[in-house]
C-alpha cells in the first residue's frame, strides 16, 4: 500500500500523520509524491506506524512510476 493511500484510509492529513509519528510533514509530502525516498530511520517509523502496511518497496515503486511519467511527458 502506498503511504498516501494509507494516510487517506485512516482519514488523516499528511500533517497529522507526520506530527503523530515524529516526521517532518514536508518530507512526508515528497515521499507521497514519489519525489524522494525516506532514509532508513524514517522508513522504520513509517513501517511501524502503518502496521507494516507501507514498506520500502512501496516507495521504490512510487519513484519508478514518477520517473516513467516524467519520461513520457518529455517524449510527448
Amino acid at each position: 500500500m502506498k503511504l498516501r493511500e494509507f494516510i487517506k484510509s485512516k482519514g488523516m492529513s499528511i500533517r497529522s500523520f507526520s506530527r503523530l509519528n515524529g516526521l517532518n510533514h514536508r518530507n512526508v509530502e515528497m515521499w507521497c509524491r514519489g519525489e524522494r525516498m525516506p532514509n532508513v530511520d524514517d522508513a522504520k517509523k513509517i513501517f511501524q506506524a502503518t502496521g507494516q502496511e507501507v514498506n520500502g518497496h512501496d516507495f521504490y515503486e512510487t519513484k519508478i512510476e514518477r520517473q516513467n511519467l516524467l519520461k513520457e511527458l518529455a517524449e510527448a
